[in-house]
């Protein structure tokens, strides 16, 4: 849709599972690795957007490098160890059920229904597709492209936390090879 891509999904989503499995098997109160969690996956995917517009590095090399960076990342802050015992409500987030239906199921349709509103009938979803289609025609058009892009990016770092989130309450363990291959 915006004409670039991202590579270094899977690296984000390895760095926040193995980053919040670790926080809360150091005893870290529950809420409070949830918001670490989405804040780091938010700062990962704004470093990516920074490269991206500021560097005006191609979105696929910018990614490249920070997918190398971020896995790196994982196994020093895992030591190349497993992480497991995960907290009861993010199993449940990743195992949980409603009327025998996974909660994963129906996470997905939230985002589901709310992202198509959100691409349709809001502004911000609407300069998406502008910049995906022709970024010269929407920057003419006023479109900021660069809070657009720094936005993207962003939100896509908080949703591969969200990813992490339910890997790990379905897997029950965190390992440095998490996200692997999801680019």
């Amino acid at each position: 849709i915006t004409a670039g891509i991202d590579v270094s999904a899977g690296s984000i989503v390895g760095l926040v599972g193995m980053t919040i499995s670790v926080l809360s098997l150091q005893g870290v109160w529950s809420p409070y690795d949830w918001i670490i969690g989405l804040l780091l996956g938010g700062l990962l995917g704004f470093f990516n957007a920074l490269l991206i517009w500021n560097l005006k590095i191609a979105p696929i090399i910018a990614t490249l490098a920070t997918m190398g960076i971020y896995r790196s990342l994982v196994f020093t802050v895992s030591g190349g160890r497993w992480a497991i015992g995960m907290p009861t409500l993010l199993l449940w987030i990743g195992s949980g059920t409603i009327f025998n239906i996974p909660f994963s199921i129906f996470l997905m349709v939230a985002f589901v229904i709310y992202f198509t509103y959100f691409m349709s009938k809001r502004v911000t979803g609407r300069n998406i597709y502008a910049i995906g289609n022709n970024v010269e025609a929407a920057r003419t058009s006023g479109v900021p492209i660069g809070k657009t892009i720094f936005f993207i990016y962003t939100l896509a770092g908080v949703l591969y936390a969200v990813s992490a989130f339910a890997i790990l309450g379905r897997t029950g363990l965190a390992q440095s090879t998490m996200g692997t291959g999801f680019e």
